[in-house]
């Protein structure tokens, strides 16, 4: 490759700031960092931030360098606490350090996913230094939590949007975005299952040292985090429910939400109190043995994102409980619990055991889309010569 030729590619990189704050949200992007960091039309950028960075999470970024990524950045993010205010405090720290990462960088276009309160400084930050921003899963409702303010905030500070679902796209355009802007490409985080080498059922045990048969359940519980009564009925009903099972478990740490204290100290209480089967608790399973582990249960129970998307991909009953995920579009696997009750989740467990219930899911189909998402991704990106003017924005009044 001569010189010239050599400066044509420099000249038509474009820096691609990726911003990535949990376990969640890297499962989700990983096959979108994967085809940004090989295509040489773009530099991928980055930035490792939040829950990765902390013990009490598993320090998931060691997991992330192993995956053969290179790190542009790290924004520590100082959490002392699980309440609004440490919350809020955590908030403030991390814009002004964003606003100087991105300084540093200086991207042509950050990509920011879902609605957690880190991707909310990103985007201010970026708004601030004039970046363009591309936002992904927008348009989704999740009444209990605080991250559907946020959610709703980084599309309207947002320029490209990547739904999962047209129920979705048509939302973000009633916000007054600009339909050409906005597109439903389905949710990323199935990519991955789709390019992934799941473990055996041997290998599996091996590596979490548990057994697994048709007393498996995964729970994976969030705070709600509008609500501290609201986890402490939530999990009350819960572990109680738990108690009179005899399932073995499978128990995924909650975020770093508000109350997610409360959360961490009933899974503690359980785990030393609960006789009827066995109990594993871990920090982080990592993209791998999450799915494989969701392959191999009996069924799902907890209030995550991952069982509203990723479970209907494995034919899996979901036991969605309490209001977390209230208003997000739900597959054909999932019994919702609003009001969480003992009686309900017997109910619910009745009901996903049921011949009617399991030969349902032989015909189930995922609405959030068939794991082709990150290249539709790339393509549209591919398609912008200049992210620049889509910095000035035009309210799209829908006509009535």
């Amino acid at each position: 490759m001569n010189e010239n030729e050599k400066r044509k590619i420099i000249m038509k990189t474009k820096k691609i700031a990726v911003v990535s704050g949990s376990r969640a949200d890297y499962g989700i992007i990983f096959t979108l960092l994967q085809l940004l960091q090989n295509d040489r039309d773009f530099k991928l950028q980055l930035i490792v931030t939040g829950m990765h960075l902390l013990k009490k999470f598993g320090k998931t970024i060691d997991q992330i360098k192993k995956d053969g990524f290179q790190i542009a950045a790290i924004v520590r993010i100082d959490i002392t606490g699980a309440q609004g205010i440490d919350i809020g405090r955590a908030i403030g720290k991390a814009t002004i350090k964003f606003t100087e990462t991105l300084d540093n960088l200086k991207p042509d276009l950050i990509i920011l996913q879902g609605d957690r309160f880190e991707m909310l400084a990103a985007a201010t930050a970026a708004l601030a230094l004039n970046i363009p921003i591309a936002h992904i899963h927008g348009g989704e409702i999740t009444e209990g939590l605080i991250d559907e303010q946020i959610r709703h905030s980084i599309t309207k500070m947002g320029h490209l949007h990547f739904c999962s679902t047209e129920l979705y796209r048509k939302r973000i355009i009633q916000m007054g975005e600009q339909p050409k802007y906005v597109f439903n490409v389905g949710a990323p985080g199935l990519d991955l299952i789709k390019q992934i080498r799941l473990l055996s059922k041997e290998d599996l045990e091996k590596s979490l040292d548990f057994k697994f048969d048709d007393k498996t359940v995964l729970l994976t519980y969030h705070p709600v985090s509008l609500s501290k009564e609201q986890t402490i009925k939530e999990t009350e009903a819960l572990f109680k429910f738990m108690q009179q099972t005899n399932f073995d478990w499978i128990i995924t740490y909650p975020n770093a939400d508000n109350f997610n204290d409360i959360v961490l100290k009933k899974i503690m209480e359980f785990s030393q109190t609960y006789k009827n089967g066995k109990i594993q608790i871990i920090k982080s399973l990592g993209s791998q043995r999450y799915f494989s582990v969701l392959k191999y249960v009996r069924f799902v129970i907890g209030n995550s994102s991952s069982g509203i998307i990723e479970a209907a991909m494995f034919k899996k009953p979901v036991i969605d409980i309490g209001i977390r995920q209230k208003g997000r579009l739900k597959p054909a696997n999932i019994i919702s619990i609003e009001n969480v009750t003992i009686t309900n989740l017997k109910k619910a467990l009745q009901k996903i055991s049921s011949i009617e219930f399991t030969n349902k899911l032989l015909k189930l189909k995922n609405p959030y889309g068939s794991g082709d998402s990150s290249k539709k991704i790339i393509n549209t990106l591919k398609k912008i010569d200049s992210y620049d003017y889509l910095l000035t924005k035009k309210f799209w009044d829908i006509k009535v």
